[in-house]
């Protein structure tokens, strides 16, 4: 499944009540967005099993791709893909994180397990600044602070 997701009313309805700036979200998803999803695996973890997902984002002819792992619950409520919603929230959070934790130490402290081994923390705390810069290449902060949330 590689195809490009029509954005439904109920996307746009979804995602505006759920935003600070219901008419300006309506507009970013009216006009040039356009999103593709593949769903690339199955995977688990010691909590249950999830899908994961290839996303692809155009933007006023910028482009975003990444990989979206999907909740546990979806999966045991069937859900086929993520929603617009799942995805912009992810969106939203992951780049404000990256902002909020630049220096490495801080990300450790507040987001990491006492146990979680410095090789990984170094790899997901560089995944995140390379994914924050990656949506502040297509999306402007006062775009992604309309993002529901």
């Amino acid at each position: 499944m590689n195809e490009k997701q029509n954005i439904k009313n109920s996307d746009i309805q979804l995602c505006k009540k759920y935003s600070d700036s219901p008419e300006k979200i309506e507009s970013i998803l009216s006009g040039k967005f356009h999103w593709w999803i593949t769903r690339i695996e199955s995977a688990s973890n010691k909590w249950g099993s999830f899908y994961k997902y290839a996303i692809k984002i155009k933007y006023k002819g910028k482009s975003l791709s990444f990989e979206f792992s999907d909740s546990i619950q979806n999966r045991i409520d069937g859900k086929i893909t993520p929603c617009l919603y799942d995805i912009l929230c992810s969106i939203r959070s992951d780049y404000y994180l990256a902002q909020d934790y630049p220096c490495i130490d801080d990300f450790a402290k507040e987001l990491c397990l006492s146990d979680t081994p410095i090789s990984e923390i170094i790899k997901m705390h560089g995944q995140l600044l390379k994914f924050g810069k990656g949506i502040g290449r297509v999306f402007s902060e006062d775009e992604l602070d309309c993002f529901p949330s």
